[in-house]
């Protein structure tokens, strides 16, 4: 290729390509396929006409991974977007390497090495973009097909981990609304998994500014893609904002505040005497109350006791004994060439490196995830500044009921037997599975525990004997633990139709 040609096709180029990146970030989709098909961006020549089916896999790719579309049954089965993205990364290896061999052949101008740098930058970053959306497909698919308890903290490790490689590796003009969009996408899943991880652990103040944090992203995400005027082109893009994985962070929102209205019950009555009716308007506008839940279940069921539980005990134990997960056997899967580098210049600075950092242990780049001790938070208190003095939880005071009906707190007769049972049953109850049943001969009284998140018990007493299965118990006992478990939640991950 002459360097004169290809200096006068580099603003056109330019004008194509930032344009084409733009509906990318803007979720338009048709728009930027219309353009990289284009004869106009045909007309570029070598080396643009290149990059054209690279970057017509990545808009399929963006489509498939903002719809969940990937994470129907037969995508699944034939692991099809890890297929499609594996293949871009290899053309983007090849286009890099392509780009580095016509960068010694055209080197006698500065302004055309410019060029060329420019857009080997281009492609370097976008292959970034598609080796981390990979790992987010990967970590969606893992919580679309989980039927446990989901390791929280470490899903937020990885996130974390994902977050710092877009901050530290993507620079290049055309590709900073689409890093501002991936941003707020992993800032606002990193929030929910924290705040997950610190309801369940009873931290309070913690708990409020992650739920806070995490709304925060969502809001500036979703000002960030409706502040513009669109044109009749843009039309695809409404299915993105109003399903798929945008829709699907709002109601994992929700799913959070949802829990924290049972989890705080208490903190927020007491806050409701003290500010006026805050209580009640932020319940209300929750799209499930599991207080109303259990109040039902307790009048209309005849049992003595529904209750939910917290294992401050075990909570503190696994507290101040946590570590970080290593990372150290994991690396991201995909692997990016080299692009080329300025000839005899300075070496750039680490944030404008050429080379992206992989492979790379997952622990250089956790930082501190160490959670705060349990100490922070008691029952019906809220937050409690870590120097109070409290009395040590031991024996049944390790057991905190947060929440109980019809009685405000559990038959005191009862509670060593129960204790018990919660006890000698931690095993099967963190399978997850069934509800544990035991029903007293002495005392004919009947008992269910569900396990519903990792501290978290939910209990039923009757003072008569009921079956093990209890059609009411357990038909209760199920909506309320896959609810709890965030089962239902990730179910909507994984689209039923095809």
């Amino acid at each position: 290729m002459q360097e004169e040609a290809f200096k006068e096709a580099v603003p056109r180029a330019r004008l194509l390509f930032k344009e084409a990146y733009e509906c990318f970030s803007l979720y338009s989709f048709r728009a930027a396929t219309n353009i990289l098909k284009s004869a106009e961006m045909q007309s570029l020549g070598y080396p643009w006409s290149q990059y054209i089916e690279p970057l017509l896999r990545f808009v399929t790719c963006e489509q498939l991974y903002y719809k969940l579309t990937y994470l129907r049954p037969r995508y699944v089965k034939d692991d099809y977007l890890n297929k499609l993205y594996l293949k871009v990364v290899s053309d983007l290896n090849r286009l890099i390497r392509e780009q580095r061999k016509l960068t010694h052949e055209l080197s006698s101008r500065e302004e055309v090495q410019r060029g060329l740098l420019f857009f080997s930058r281009l492609l370097y970053e976008t292959g970034i973009v598609v080796a981390l959306r990979e790992e987010m497909a990967t970590l969606y698919k893992t919580l679309a097909l989980s039927r446990g308890g989901p390791t929280y903290r470490k899903q937020s490790v990885i996130v974390n981990a994902i977050r710092k490689q877009i901050q530290i590796g993507i620079t290049h003009p055309f590709l900073h609304a689409c890093q501002g969009n991936f941003m707020a996408e992993l800032s606002s899943i990193h929030s929910l998994f924290q705040a997950q991880e610190e309801m369940q652990r009873y931290q309070y103040m913690e708990s409020v500014t992650s739920l806070y944090q995490a709304k925060s992203h969502l809001k500036k995400w979703r000002s960030a893609v409706t502040s513009f005027n669109y044109s009749e082109r843009d039309a695809d893009r409404l299915p993105i904002l109003s399903e798929g994985l945008y829709k699907w962070l709002f109601s994992f929102h929700s799913a959070m505040l949802s829990k924290f209205s049972l989890y705080f019950r208490q903190v927020l009555v007491r806050e409701e005497k003290m500010t006026e009716r805050l209580a009640s308007s932020f319940v209300s506008k929750l799209e499930l109350s599991y207080n109303r839940m259990m109040q039902s279940f307790g009048t209309k069921s005849g049992c003595r006791n529904v209750a939910l539980f917290f294992s401050a005990g075990a909570a503190a134990s696994e507290s101040n004994l946590h570590r970080s997960p290593s990372m150290d056997s994991t690396k991201f899967s995909l692997q990016l060439a080299v692009p080329p580098t300025p000839p005899q210049t300075p070496s750039p600075s680490p944030r404008t490196s050429g080379r992206l950092p992989f492979p790379r242990t997952k622990r250089d780049m956790l930082g501190d995830t160490s959670h705060s001790p349990i100490s922070t938070t008691e029952p019906g208190q809220g937050y409690v500044f870590p120097d109070t003095n409290r009395e040590e939880l031991r024996g049944l005071k390790s057991w905190p009921a947060l929440i109980s009906y019809p009685e405000p707190t559990p038959p005191l007769e009862h509670m060593p037997s129960l204790v018990s049972l919660l006890i000698d049953n931690e095993a099967h109850l963190s399978l997850y599975r069934e509800p544990v049943y035991f029903s007293d001969p002495r005392s004919k009284a009947t008992y269910f525990v569900s396990k519903v998140d990792e501290f978290m018990y939910l209990t039923i007493i009757y003072d008569s004997q009921k079956p093990a299965n209890d059609r009411e118990s357990q038909g209760f006992l199920y909506i309320m633990s896959t609810h709890l478990r965030n089962w239902k939640l990730f179910e909507k991950l994984n689209p039923k139709r095809e």
